[in-house]
């Protein structure tokens, strides 16, 4: 069943939020505008959850950036492995 959210709520009291709405809020988290507990009762969500989704995007953020150094890093390795083996 959906709610008028969105939110898909399976028979026990477990609620599933859309990534869009996770995204949202934990960007609204971010921006530190306002205390997490309001944007608990803003958003209907448990304040720990938004914490929870808050972190997240603080590492997916992390990552995002890291990826690309790390894989320059390793085709470079690659690359002098192939030079050396000529």
């Amino acid at each position: 069943m959906i709610d008028k959210k969105g939110i898909k709520k399976n028979d026990s009291t477990r609620k599933n939020y859309p990534a869009t709405l996770k995204a949202k809020i934990a960007l609204v988290a971010l921006r530190e505008d306002a205390p997490i507990s309001d944007l608990s009762v803003k958003f209907a969500v448990h304040a720990a959850v938004i914490s929870r989704w808050k972190r997240a995007a603080l590492q997916s953020l992390e990552e995002g950036f890291k990826g690309k150094t790390e894989r320059m890093a390793k085709d470079h390795t690659s690359e002098l492995k192939e030079l050396h083996a000529k």
